[in-house]
């Protein structure tokens, strides 16, 4: 078939299988970014981890037009195979490089299935040739995804196609894909996807792990429990499918669980209390209340990390929540004398005095995650630890910019912005206005200024010359914090030049909604964003 791409493009999947050490892609950090990536960030605005476009617009909607696109994929697809020529094959490619397939999957396999009586159409040889071809050779990451779909349709059972499927649902931008198309053709697909489940950990995980929640295996029931509701995007995902399908409260009724059961419960308790989160939660889980109460009497003897203490302090606030409906939630097994009983317990373990010494203790490590867990225990406690995240940020352990300004005082406000001007280059944040989103590593100080400008507001007369720099960001974010921090203070806090930097600001300034903005604050009319 002529080839319609670039000769000297690397396949996709070749450069993942080259990337594969350890059994998976990338090692331990699995994280590998695909080399059509640099023109994937040159097409779109807006960044996303792998796999995260077709993750969140799966779950939450993509709002495409779909039917429209379904059409014209399906009417070149069946050019194609009817004529591989050049220009067949280009039109459909140059279709499948706009990659929103997951917006017109599913009319488009309506229409395949509905022509499938007729092989003149599309013949399932050449459809399934044409597949393997994409996948195999193909440079973008559209073609591989469609080529993945294909394969998933047509019925031939080979080892050469599982193997194919498994090295590309390595790379989390198409486990979603290899999940669906492996669910749809192999005969072992549960156990094929729970191989594939461990090799991945972001919106990978979540797609497969999601597809086995109807499982009866008890050992890939024990692994999401344990293990498989972890994920690198939100725990929220899939911590309902692990409480209910893992059978957390039968674990929890035994004597004595094993720490991992232990820890994997708390973290999944822990997502089920955050309420709105993306999908079902404790007030969906009819064993919630047992469950939660199980766990503390374990708790009670077993508590020794300071994870245990926030997984605890967490049930023991949604638990005495008084504006929550607990009559509602009375149907659940939240009753008056379960939900006292429930507090008792959380308030014996988050009462010892031991917790005091271990927060202390971990403010110090240099570890980010032990700092951050040192930090919120010590805030439950009622400790200080403003001094513990300047020193900090101060030395360049951490990035605690958050932190800092979460205080009334305004000599430690002073503090902060002079350390901020220490160690933000703000000429490099002030290059003018743009309409930039301001993701990734590369506008770190300016997210860094951002932290700071967005709680200025509380603050009048402080920090003018870290909202001017604002105001000249070419993030929109940044521009925007700073008009809200004018705002606050009110004009009689203004300094004397900030009219006419305003009025300079409105005139350059490239985004209609921040113009307006700016235009309303020197009117002195309340914003409205």
């Amino acid at each position: 078939m002529p080839i319609p791409w670039s000769l000297e493009r690397p396949s996709i999947h070749g450069f993942i299988e080259s990337q594969i050490r350890d059994g998976r892609i990338g090692g331990s950090d699995n994280d590998v970014e695909l080399p059509d990536e640099a023109m994937i960030r040159d097409a779109q605005s807006l960044g996303w981890v792998a796999g995260g476009q077709d993750g969140v617009f799966a779950h939450h909607g993509s709002g495409g037009i779909e039917e429209k696109s379904a059409a014209a994929v399906f009417d070149a697809l069946s050019a194609a195979l009817s004529k591989a020529t050049e220009s067949n094959l280009r039109a459909l490619y140059d279709l499948l490089c706009e990659d929103d397939l997951i917006g017109y999957i599913d009319p488009l396999i309506e229409r395949i299935h509905q022509t499938s009586p007729s092989p003149d159409t599309l013949p399932p040889d050449r459809l399934h040739s044409l597949a393997r071809w994409l996948a195999l050779n193909a440079p973008d990451r559209g073609p591989v995804k469609f080529a993945v779909a294909m394969l998933g349709l047509v019925e031939v059972e080979s080892e050469e196609d599982r193997a194919l499927l498994q090295t590309l649902g390595q790379h989390e931008e198409f486990t979603l894909y290899v999940a669906v198309a492996i669910r749809n053709r192999s005969e072992d697909w549960e156990r094929d996807l729970f191989e594939l489940a461990k090799q991945v950990t972001g919106w990978g995980r979540i797609q497969i792990v999601e597809r086995l929640a109807e499982t009866k295996d008890p050992e890939i029931k024990a692994w999401i429990l344990r293990e498989g509701f972890r994920n690198a995007v939100m725990y929220e995902y899939l911590a309902y499918i692990a409480a209910t399908v893992g059978g957390l409260a039968d674990e929890l009724r035994k004597p004595e669980p094993d720490d991992a059961l232990l820890r994997a419960a708390g973290e999944i308790l822990e997502a089920l209390v955050d309420s709105g989160g993306p999908a079902e939660d404790m007030d969906d889980y009819a064993e919630g209340a047992e469950a939660t109460e199980l766990f503390l009497q374990h708790m009670e003897k077993r508590a020794r990390e300071l994870e245990d203490f926030l997984a605890v302090e967490l049930l023991r606030r949604f638990v005495t929540d008084e504006e929550a409906d607990w009559n509602a939630r009375q149907s659940k097994g939240w009753t008056p004398d379960r939900r006292s009983r429930i507090s008792a317990l959380a308030d014996a373990v988050v009462n010892r005095p031991e917790w005091r010494e271990k927060a202390l203790e971990g403010i110090s490590a240099e570890d980010d995650k032990a700092f951050w867990q040192a930090r919120k225990v010590a805030e439950a406690l009622g400790i200080d630890t403003w001094e513990d995240s300047f020193r900090r940020q101060e030395s360049g352990t951490g990035d605690t910019w958050f932190n800092l300004m979460q205080t009334e005082d305004p000599e430690r406000i002073d503090r902060v912005i002079r350390l901020a001007k220490l160690q933000i280059p703000l000429h490099e944040v002030g290059t003018g206005p743009g309409e930039e989103l301001g993701l990734g590593e590369e506008f770190k100080h300016h997210s860094a200024l951002d932290w700071i400008v967005q709680d200025l507001g509380r603050f009048p007369g402080q920090g003018w010359d870290l909202i001017q720099v604002a105001l000249r960001s070419p993030v929109v974010r940044n521009r925007t914090m700073a008009i809200r921090a004018l705002s606050g203070w009110g004009q009689d806090c203004w300094p004397e030049e900030a009219r006419g930097f305003l009025e300079a600001a409105e005139e350059r300034e490239p985004d209609d909604e921040v113009k307006e903005a700016i235009r309303r604050l020197l009117d002195g009319q309340p914003l409205e964003f």
